[in-house]
């Protein structure tokens, strides 16, 4: 008989159940928040009489968040934008994150990119 032992405040054997896997701690991908913005500005063009509260129920977005996306669309540059939307380097996406592109104005353009 093989007994598994597990903590759950106090040390536990089971016979039946194993032990759990480990989760690996990998971190999440960057999220292009330009392809995002886009995405959400085209919803709300197309779709005239939604409003944030609504549009955040069928895109499965905060409603805090579609209103923060629909202010960068509408304070950054067009050639800003169309640089960056198809921008997969996750070292530029984990730096333009939603924070800076709301709260601060665009640097210029890397060129890099």
């Amino acid at each position: 008989m093989r007994l598994h032992a597990r903590r759950y405040g106090v040390l536990q054997a089971s016979v039946d159940l194993p032990l759990l896997e480990i989760p690996s701690n990998e971190p999440d991908p960057p999220i292009n928040v330009i392809r995002e913005t886009l995405r959400v500005k085209n919803f709300m063009t197309s779709h005239p009489d939604e409003t944030c509260l609504s549009a955040a129920a069928k895109l499965t977005l905060p409603r805090k968040r579609i209103s923060k996306l629909l202010t960068i669309a509408n304070n950054l540059p067009v050639d800003y934008i169309e640089k960056i939307q198809d921008c997969n380097n996750p070292l530029i996406l984990r730096q333009l994150n939603i924070r800076r592109l709301f709260y601060t104005e665009p640097k210029p353009i890397m060129s890099s990119l």
